[in-house]
């Protein structure tokens, strides 16, 4: 499989997962989607030192964002499009902030793409916070000494740090059934996997 392949399948990961938390949760706007499949692409690398949507995170005050599909939302074209309508509500008067992003999947559900594994885990999350706010997901995508908060310490008052993919270990993310892998055989995975996508380029 060609490296152009493995991305390709990978954004089918991502437009698959997306759309089944869009369906299976409540109140999944823009931000409480960016936290779930934060939470996806952590977990799944804890048990197999790989990432299910290639996304990469930043620590941003809000939380964890991918910058990449954040600025795709924005402006949705190609794929994007096809793939999802996305509507921002007018603000009314009294919110204090501007109200959440209604994203609505236009393609009927499937499950080509993800793996056994990484459905699990999709579920697992969608059954852990079905009802969450954004807001009160925040307490495990903002939890002290976890990677976010380890992203933006390494620079306070400066946001817009990589959030470091191998800090997937920390405790604040033990959630789900899934048993995290050792540092080391993490990084001989990680490891193996980009010298695929080099060698198959």
């Amino acid at each position: 499989m060609g490296t152009s392949s493995m991305r390709n399948v990978e954004r089918e990961k991502l437009f698959e997962a997306a759309a089944y938390f869009v369906r299976h949760t409540k109140h999944c706007g823009l931000v409480k989607l960016f936290k779930l499949l934060y939470f996806l692409d952590m977990l799944n690398f804890r048990e197999t030192g790989r990432k299910v949507t290639g996304l990469d995170y930043t620590a941003l005050p809000y939380g964890p964002v991918p910058l990449s599909l954040y600025n795709e939302f924005n402006a949705p074209q190609g794929d994007l499009a096809e793939a999802f309508e996305i509507k921002q509500p007018p603000r009314k008067e009294e919110q204090t902030k501007p109200p959440a992003t209604i994203i609505s999947p236009k393609k009927p559900e499937t499950d080509r793409y993800l793996s056994v594994r990484e459905k699990r885990i999709c579920k697992e999350l969608a059954d852990i916070f079905e009802e969450a706010t954004a807001d009160q997901m925040s307490e495990v995508s903002h939890a002290k000494g976890g990677p976010w908060d380890k992203a933006q310490s390494k620079s306070p008052g400066v946001w817009k740090q990589m959030i470091d993919i191998f800090d997937a270990l920390s405790p604040t993310l033990k959630m789900g059934s899934g048993k995290a892998l050792s540092k080391d055989l993490l990084k001989a995975r990680a490891a193996e996997f980009e010298e695929d996508k080099r060698a198959f380029g």
